[in-house]
């Protein structure tokens, strides 16, 4: 199967990602910014708390997805890429790769060219692979002054990559 179809399956991963993920990030600080509010190609998206938790426990995060045109000529996302607080002042960031990326070599984020950072893979759905990373200060500086972020790993005998842009990332943080 190529791998554009692969990808396909991406869409649904949104609301999983929001269920796992709220109890983990139930400590959100007071936001400046509301959801639907954009940053440059950034928007903060503070979906409802799943059925049966707590109202509090809605998180929100700043999120940018990622395109490209599938084979049938149809938009097809092959990356959500989301940035929570984990406390006042410590963010982790969290995405969808496709299915079937292989996991030993594993996947590593630059900015700008610069340093490589890993994101540790979490598991596995049928959405896709999630991967994490706590951002520590010397990553969050990079974020802040970069422009362009690059997501780089094996899949099958291939490198795959995926630009993500900054734009709008450092503003959004300093009002999320």
């Amino acid at each position: 199967m190529p791998v554009i179809r692969k990808f396909g399956s991406f869409a649904a991963g949104s609301a999983l990602a929001a269920a796992v993920l709220v109890p983990l990030f139930a400590a959100t600080p007071a936001l400046a910014a509301k959801d639907g509010d954009k940053f440059g190609d950034w928007t903060v998206s503070c979906p409802k708390a799943p059925a049966g938790a707590p109202a509090s426990a809605s998180t929100c995060r700043l999120m940018q997805i990622e395109k490209v045109k599938g084979q049938d000529g149809k938009e097809v996302t092959v990356l959500k890429a989301a940035v929570f607080h984990l406390s006042d002042k410590e963010f982790v960031m969290f995405g969808y790769l496709p299915l079937g990326y292989a996991i030993p070599p594993g996947v590593k984020l630059s900015v700008d060219g610069g340093k490589e950072y890993e994101l540790f893979p979490q598991r596995c759905i049928p959405q896709g692979c999630e991967v994490a990373n706590k951002i520590d200060a010397e990553l969050l500086g990079t974020l802040k002054k970069g422009s362009n972020a690059k997501i780089e790993f094996r899949i099958a005998d291939k490198v795959g990559t995926i630009a993500v842009s900054l734009k709008g990332l450092s503003e959004g943080l300093t009002k999320f």
